[in-house]
């Protein structure tokens, strides 16, 4: 008896949890519960918020949203908790309206949308905060004002980025000030700012960083004065320098010390044996103690004692020579495949040579009417003219060209042009016919050729 009662009993549980594994589950009949926490129904927002969603389920919330303004698309999207969304609303236009609204979905597919919620945007903090101007005891401060309401900016100063104080405070409207203090070189400092009412701060701006550097010189430029003396030029960039430091080389490759010149200086005279037929290339940077700043441009000049000779021939003395040649004294050379037609014209400039004519190849370079020869290769000199160049002259530190064009670098002329080292531009209003010749004469240009009026 005891026996039977045993078994019935081990087979009703077997039976019991058979029963429970393989019953199917109730699927959740409840949909998940959302609702905006933060920020409130019609709250005002100033700079930045954080959009605060609560949302539940009986069984598991798989998915939250964040929608601004009915957009298709989410602002955001949560799988898990917090549900939190910092929105900045900084660039919004101030005082417009905009809509938040949130949306759970639950691990079943059932989806519920909270109650939509409205805010008012009031933009407060100022923005891009930069610096235009700083030296050794201040620097210029200039942002955008972002708000309508402030009663004035507070300005912050750091060190190192982290531990800010007050220095400054200016008045509503104000997009600039000076700020006065001594700043080392080469030593970052911070600022920022936030907009102040009575009972209100911003946020902070954008935080600045700012460096004080000497500057490298702007562009260097140098020109021969006499066989032995060349001059420099350059732009001084600094406040803070208190010498330059000039160097050459012969070649381009070793630079050697050759001046030191006081601050505020941006011209000088270098008078030495410069060797014929050779490259000399100079480099200027600025100089405070030991502090150095980055070299200017090089600025290359080549001293030659060679004669050119530009034409028709395509030879000389036997010597392959297409159009323009090189006579050292001893012999005479091509210039690295010469030019495809007529030269024309030839000047020095700036240490190269500049050869004009009708040519519309120089070496294997494409030019139009005007090429220049650094002494090694062939280079264009911007586009060039649209029709023949027939002289060439230096005046007042630019190369002039006068000839029968319209264009010179894309730019409307009436036959005569000036290149600058680097663009072209018209000569007054030009001349009505063609140019044949230029010349300078005590100092003034003069132009000769085809032609009855000039500057009309």
């Amino acid at each position: 008896m005891l026996y039977r009662v045993f078994i019935f009993l081990l087979l009703s549980g077997i039976v019991f949890f058979s029963c429970t594994e393989d019953s199917p589950v109730e699927p959740n009949a409840g949909k998940p519960s959302v609702s905006i926490i933060s920020p409130s129904n019609n709250e005002v927002i100033f700079d930045t918020t954080t959009i605060v969603i609560s949302a539940t389920d009986n069984k598991k919330v798989s998915q939250v949203e964040v929608y601004i303004d009915s957009q298709a698309t989410p602002s955001a999207t949560f799988t898990s908790e917090p549900y939190l969304y910092t929105w900045d609303v900084s660039q919004l236009a101030d005082s417009s309206l905009h809509f938040i609204a949130a949306k759970a979905y639950d691990e079943d597919g059932n989806v519920t949308i909270s109650q939509v919620i409205s805010v008012v945007i009031r933009r407060f903090a100022p923005y891009n905060l930069t610096s235009t101007f700083m030296d050794d005891d201040r620097i210029v401060l200039q942002w955008n004002d972002n708000c309508t309401f402030e009663e004035g900016f507070e300005i912050q100063f750091s060190e190192d980025g982290v531990q800010y104080i007050p220095i400054d405070t200016v008045e509503a409207n104000v997009t600039t000030t000076n700020i006065h203090r001594t700043f080392a070189i080469f030593i970052p400092y911070y600022f920022r700012m936030r907009a102040i009412s009575d009972t209100l701060v911003s946020k902070f701006s954008n935080v600045l960083s700012v460096t004080l550097q000497l500057l490298s010189p702007g562009i260097l430029k140098v020109t021969s004065i006499t066989d032995t003396t060349v001059q420099l030029k350059w732009e001084d960039r600094n406040i803070i320098e208190e010498n330059f430091e000039i160097e050459q080389s012969e070649g381009g490759t070793s630079f050697n010390l050759i001046r030191t010149v006081p601050a505020n200086t941006i011209s000088t005279l270098i008078t030495g044996q410069f060797e014929r037929n050779a490259n000399y290339f100079f480099r200027v940077r600025a100089a405070a103690g030991d502090t150095v700043s980055d070299y200017s441009t090089r600025a290359r000049i080549y001293f030659s004692t060679s004669m050119y000779a530009g034409g028709e021939f395509t030879s000389v003395n036997d010597v392959s020579a297409r159009r323009i040649a090189e006579w050292d004294g001893q012999f005479w050379e091509g210039l690295s495949g010469g030019v495809n037609s007529s030269v024309t014209c030839m000047v020095s400039y700036k240490g190269d040579l500049y050869a004009g004519g009708t040519f519309t190849v120089a070496g294997t370079t494409a030019v139009n009417n005007i090429a220049r020869w650094n002494g090694f290769d062939w280079s264009a000199v911007g586009t060039g003219t649209n029709g023949p160049i027939l002289s060439l002259a230096v005046y007042k530190n630019e190369l002039y060209a006068g000839g029968n064009f319209s264009l010179a670098g894309g730019s409307a002329v009436n036959n005569i042009a000036r290149w600058n080292g680097s663009t072209w531009s018209n000569a007054g209003n030009g001349v009505a016919g063609t140019i044949n010749s230029l010349c300078v004469y005590d100092g003034d240009l003069y132009a000769g050729g085809n032609f009855v009026l000039s500057g009309t």
